[in-house]
């Protein structure tokens, strides 16, 4: 060694030249750690830094496990535009998977992907795998590069590293990593197979990613053999989630295309998809496929939706016992929802001993029960059985808090507000017990009431919060309790309550009919102010048909469905009103029925207001026309009102036939028309 450090010296002193081959020579005989990097100062300086140099070097480091020095060898001949050996890419490989340095080894990520081969890509991957720091070399070495690899190779690839890092990943449990890993093949176009399509769908429903499920099977659809019924089943679920009920229908339609056969879960989730568009017909065929395959329903869950959609609806309240008698008949047990649902159903329909009956399996969960408890105790007062509420309080385990908010609720639809405001102002949470209180005189519009709560306020100087002021003005519209939104209003300054209170004045005015007013305030190209929400923009439409001014109206629809914004139901039955004072108004509609995509009851309510609106026009040809479409697709579901201005426009025209047609309609519907109609 003193020999080689003489000779070395002596080259340097003389500016003789030494060969890179003895350079290596040199560098593979040195054994201590300060000749090597002493040796590697006197290449780079004389800009002998050759392939094999590099590699001995590499090794040299490794050796002594000097992954940095490892690394920045490994970065420096990169940069440099030597293509590393095969034996010497082991020692950096190694040494990312000990010791990772992100931020050096993704400022030559450009460089390594025009450098590297996929044989080293490979060979990187597969040292990779077995450490969860190395893994994220993935994203900086393969997939830059990965559109030039040919498809023999990608096959390659999956079959290779796929399942030694999934199954590497899954094992230590890192769902966040193997996500990383899986969308990234897919976003490059590598199909994983279908276990990893599958775990995919899985990991990312139970973290609630409920719109990258949709993505990973939209990706996995492009190669349908890699689609089975368990991904669909998983992405159905997603769908439900995410309430997108038509694009599974769509999805179902698709299965026999897709080669997927009809499974029993993936039957449970169109049957709620059918239940939450108020589909009775789809609802009825489910339950027929279900029953031949003898599929056994652990709870009632998937029931749910038809029951909150169907059973308590007015107009379909006829399908009610068939559905209880489903779920009766084929549920173990009730869910916690379903129990709820049937006792505010059977509440607002006023059937007391079907109340009772299902009301009684929450007593003992509490919890659920006090949720259902204004419901109940509305029902018991509006038949005159006040006397069996505080019985049914006192068999319940409650707090105090609750037990003042109930009996507060008992005194507020009794109409005894002098009792209603002690208990408020004897008991804790004073603000909660008055939103309490205020809401329930609002559901009675009782007006006097709810000023004689007002002024109570001012005078205790108490207050409510922003929350509770907008919940009570949403709950005053919808019970068209409107005179006294502006004196609740005044307690918030909050953005949504100003809407709810131009809503309701807007709203006021419309009820009065004075409809020119609403048109001179509302239409901004009146020079107006406009409108602000969507309601509003609904209430316009209608404003501005009832002033004979019905083009403006169907163009200002045009015009915001043209936008790209997304108009909710009240908006479209505004639009399908104006269509019916237009030339050939039955044909546009029936376009705009099928355009608005919304469920069978928003279907419904529009086909209703239609039909009804050209009943009072006499347009008997139009509303034929119309009637002939919505029977065939399932006409059942037309409101009463409807019904009843059908029949007496027939009576008025003498158009018997047509009127017969009707009135089997109404049979089977389950409705009755009023004593003075059939009089008629």
């Amino acid at each position: 060694e003193k020999s080689l450090d003489a000779g070395i010296a002596s080259c340097v002193a003389r500016h003789l030249e030494v060969t890179p081959s003895a350079l290596v020579k040199l560098l593979t005989s040195c054994a201590e750690e300060e000749r090597v990097e002493q040796l590697y100062k006197v290449a780079k300086r004389s800009g002998k830094l050759s392939r094999d140099f590099f590699s001995s070097l590499i090794l040299d480091r490794h050796r002594r496990r000097d992954h940095a020095g490892v690394l920045d060898a490994f970065v420096e001949m990169v940069n440099a535009g030597i293509k590393p050996t095969t034996e010497a890419y082991g020692a950096p490989v190694k040494a990312l998977a000990e010791e990772f340095d992100v931020v050096r080894f993704r400022l030559v990520r450009a460089k390594l992907a025009s450098v590297l081969d996929l044989e080293l890509k490979h060979l990187l991957l597969e040292e990779l795998h077995g450490d969860a720091n190395g893994f994220k070399a993935y994203d900086s070495v393969l997939l830059p590069n990965t559109g030039s690899i040919p498809k023999d190779d990608q096959k390659r690839l999956i079959l290779g590293l796929c399942r030694k890092i999934v199954t590497l990943l899954l094992r230590k449990r890192d769902e966040e990593s193997f996500l990383s890993f899986a969308t990234g093949l897919l976003r490059v176009g590598i199909k994983p197979p279908v276990a990893v399509c599958h775990r995919m769908l899985k990991i990312s429903f139970q973290h609630r990613r409920y719109g990258q499920c949709g993505w990973i099977f939209r990706k996995a659809l492009s190669s349908p053999k890699r689609v089975n019924a368990d991904i669909v089943e998983v992405n159905m679920k997603a769908l439900l989630m995410r309430k997108k009920y038509v694009a599974l229908l769509k999805l179902n339609e698709r299965l026999g295309e897709i080669g997927v056969q009809r499974t029993d879960s993936i039957l449970l989730c169109v049957l709620q998809a059918r239940g939450a568009l108020g589909d009775i017909v789809g609802v009825r065929h489910c339950l027929k496929q279900l029953e031949s395959s003898s599929h056994v329903f652990k709870d009632s869950e998937p029931f749910n939706p038809a029951l909150r959609t169907l059973a308590f609806h007015k107009e379909s309240s006829v399908y009610r016992d068939e559905l209880i008698e489903n779920i009766v008949r084929k549920s173990f047990k009730y869910s916690e929802q379903t129990v709820v649902i049937m006792v505010r159903g059977f509440a607002r329909s006023r059937c007391l001993t079907e109340m009772r009956w299902w009301f009684d399996k929450l007593v003992v969960r509490p919890r659920v029960a006090v949720t259902v408890l204004p419901d109940v105790i509305k029902a018991y007062v509006d038949e005159g059985m006040s006397r069996d509420v505080p019985g049914l309080i006192q068999s319940l385990e409650l707090f105090d808090p609750e037990r003042v908010q109930f009996r507060v609720t008992l005194d507020a639809y009794r109409g005894d507000i002098e009792s209603a405001l002690e208990a408020v102002k004897s008991g804790p949470r004073k603000r909660i017990q008055l939103g309490v209180l205020l809401k329930c005189l609002c559901e009675r519009n009782d007006v006097d009431s709810i000023r004689t709560v007002l002024r109570e306020m001012n005078d205790e100087k108490m207050a409510l919060h922003d929350n509770r002021v907008a919940s009570l003005l949403t709950t005053m519209i919808r019970h068209d309790c409107l005179e006294p939104v502006e004196e609740v209003a005044k307690y918030s300054t909050n953005w949504k309550v100003i809407q709810l209170t131009d809503n309701a004045v807007m709203s006021s005015t419309m009820m009065s009919g004075d409809y020119p007013h609403v048109v001179e305030t509302y239409d901004p190209r009146s020079g107006s102010r406009g409108c602000y929400t969507m309601e509003q923009y609904a209430m316009l439409i209608i404003a501005l048909c009832k002033v004979s001014r019905t083009k403006e109206a169907t163009s200002m629809f045009d015009a915001m469905r043209d936008a790209g914004l997304r108009l909710p139901g009240v908006v479209w039955r505004a639009y399908v009103h104006a269509l019916t004072f237009e030339e050939k108004g039955a044909a546009r509609i029936k376009q705009a029925l099928v355009q608005s995509e919304r469920n069978v009851l928003s279907f419904a309510r529009m086909s209703s207001s239609a039909l009804k609106s050209f009943a009072q026009q006499d347009k008997v040809a139009e509303a034929q026309q119309l009637l002939q479409y919505v029977k065939d697709t399932g006409g059942v579901l037309l409101s009463a009102d409807c019904f009843q201005s059908l029949v007496l426009m027939h009576v008025r025209n003498e158009s018997i036939d047509e009127m017969n047609i009707v009135l089997k309609m109404v049979a089977g519907s389950g409705i009755q028309l009023t004593s003075s109609t059939l009089e008629q």
